[in-house]
């Protein structure tokens, strides 16, 4: 649906993407409401969350948010900046649920918790109704079919093009990047409960806030004033030796003050995403930014998904020998993603020495005609 959603708002407009998984998420709070309250059985909430993942849900949501920013702003700095200011917003948004969720839990119950999300997700509708839209096209919607819509998402990876090998790396190395995003997540809870941490959830709780500050809020702050000593590729490859530092320290933790330095190593640990974003958004046409966004979503959404999966598998089959092995994966695909990275600041720079040739002998052809 990322793709769909991503492609469509290129010729619907960017405020039907955003209302799609928003009603979505609506729905979803407004089921569980009900369902916490009357006690349903378990398995009914496979269907809230099967009409969330149909609608998209948040990865659809960032990227008709992205889109708009890319309508918004030229390539550079602008832009740049535009796509992490989304990053920080997203960013004050978890850090808030972390340090609130639990409370709201502890002091109100599951059911107002619930309430408190869908009245969140019905006034971000409000909002998107008084959004200006940014795409005015005339294009018949239904002159293109669905799986066309899904083509036009994956063609910038397929189609053969001048810009087809940075698609692939980027897009490969934005894969890694994002791998170990939920299983982090999953993994690290069980990794302070154990010993030698022995956490509580809500110290738990506060360690996700300090991080999602550090990397989300202060760490991207930051790129404003490094965009002046420091080019876009140099800040991918500084905050992906920031991911690989935070986890070589957190797999090797022994007691709380290490784990509680991770967020400061790894404060430029969330770089590669919107790095990588801008990079493909310069490289990509205007009225092509949502299916492009549509299918690095979509991307982002699978990758998340299999890095769960394997997170919890290799969590679950190596603590015993050693309860570190899953962190120091982690790290291991940022590793991976460094090298990709790195391929692609080599070819780049090789091709414009190539370029800056032909265009030295054709000035000096036309000096000898002239």
């Amino acid at each position: 649906m990322t793709i769909l959603v991503g492609s469509w708002s290129d010729k619907i407009g960017r405020r039907v993407a955003l209302i799609i998984p928003t009603l979505g998420q609506i729905f979803k709070c407004s089921f569980l409401a009900i369902a916490v309250k009357l006690e349903w059985n378990i398995y009914y909430l496979l269907i809230p969350f099967f009409v969330d993942g149909i609608s998209g849900t948040l990865v659809a949501f960032i990227s008709a948010a992205l889109s708009i920013t890319a309508d918004l702003t030229k390539y550079g700095k602008t832009r740049t900046f535009g796509i992490v200011l989304v990053e920080i917003t997203l960013g004050l948004g978890v850090t808030t649920a972390n340090i609130t969720s639990g409370y709201l839990i502890k002091y109100t119950g599951f059911v107002y918790s619930v309430v408190t999300c869908l009245s969140v997700a019905i006034l971000v509708l409000l909002l998107i109704i008084f959004l200006p839209e940014t795409v005015q096209s005339k294009k018949n919607f239904q002159s293109i079919s669905q799986i066309q819509y899904v083509k036009n998402s994956i063609s910038f990876y397929i189609q053969k093009g001048p810009s087809r090998w940075k698609y692939i790396i980027l897009a490969a190395s934005f894969a890694l990047s994002v791998m170990p995003t939920i299983g982090r997540n999953n993994v690290q809870i069980f990794y302070l409960l154990n010993s030698p941490f022995c956490w509580s959830s809500v110290l738990i709780g506060w360690f996700g806030a300090a991080r999602s500050v550090s990397e989300l809020i202060i760490g991207l702050g930051f790129i404003r004033l490094l965009r002046k000593c420091m080019t876009d590729r140099q800040m991918l490859f500084a905050g992906t030796l920031s991911a690989i530092g935070y986890y070589i320290l957190m797999s090797t933790a022994v007691n709380d003050i290490m784990v509680f330095l991770t967020p400061v190593v790894g404060i430029m640990s969330h770089y590669p995403k919107p790095m990588i974003r801008s990079l493909l958004s310069a490289i990509t046409a205007r009225d092509e930014q949502g299916a492009m966004f549509g299918g690095l979503t979509a991307i982002e959404s699978t990758s998340s998904l299999l890095g769960s999966v394997l997170a919890n598998f290799i969590y679950g089959e190596t603590v015993a020998i050693y309860r570190g092995i899953a962190m120091a994966i982690f790290g291991v695909y940022h590793f991976i993603a460094l090298c990709l990275i790195s391929v692609f600041i080599f070819r780049e720079k090789r091709e414009k020495k190539i370029e800056d040739v032909d265009v030295g002998d054709q000035k000096v052809i036309y000096t000898i005609k002239m």
